[in-house]
This record gives structure tokens, C-alpha cells and sequence, in this order.
């Protein structure tokens, strides 16, 4: 018997946005207190980027950091040319063309 997965209601918002937006890949991750970024949800094709939930991410070398503190704007049209992230290795190594950030607060004003 094959049990099909069905998708939470963050992987579907995830699978949603993506959709609509035209991208390869959305993910919702949670600042950690180590400095690190960890992926909650992950939605497309995650090995095309060797992505995965659970996985942790140092802040300091991701956009997510740098557009929450203001170094980099919510949109990022073509990452290979924007001076503030061309010379990342994430852009590199996950082959970054456009980026979308959106800072997701909880209660308490938690990011």
C-alpha cells in the first residue's frame, strides 16, 4: 500500500506562493539563537539545491539575514549582478537568479 503524503497548511501556502510567483524553490526557515538559520519547510525541488528541512544555515552567509537587517532589499531581480549578494556562495552553489524574502513576526515580535 503507497500512503500519499498530503502537504500541512504551511507547505501548501509555500507550494502556493511559489507557484505564483514562478519560482524553482520556497522555504520558510526560523533564526536559532547560534546564529544560524534552520529550514522548517521546503517546497520544490529541493535536490536540485541539496536543500532539506531541518537543515541549518549560517545567517551571515544568506540573504535571509541581510534582508531582515536592511542590507538587502525583499526582492532581489538578478542575484548574479546585485553587488550586495553576487559574490555569496550560496548564489553561486544554489545557482540564485531572483530572490523573494518576506520576514515572517510571531507573536512577541520574534522573527
Amino acid at each position: 500500500m503507497v500512503i500519499e503524503q498530503v502537504p500541512g497548511p504551511v507547505e501548501y501556502i509555500l507550494a502556493l506562493a511559489r507557484q505564483h510567483l514562478g519560482m524553482e524553490l520556497a522555504f520558510l526557515g526560523e533564526f536559532v539563537d547560534e546564529g544560524d538559520e534552520v529550514l522548517r519547510w521546503v517546497s520544490g525541488d529541493r535536490r536540485s539545491v541539496s536543500i532539506h528541512p531541518g537543515m541549518s544555515v549560517h545567517m551571515h552567509e544568506g540573504y535571509c539575514e541581510r534582508m531582515v537587517d536592511g542590507r538587502l532589499s525583499c526582492i532581489v531581480r538578478d542575484a548574479k549582478r546585485n553587488e550586495r549578494v553576487k559574490d555569496l556562495e550560496v548564489t553561486r552553489t544554489a545557482d540564485i537568479g531572483s530572490y523573494i524574502g518576506v520576514p515572517v513576526v510571531l507573536f512577541g515580535g520574534r522573527l
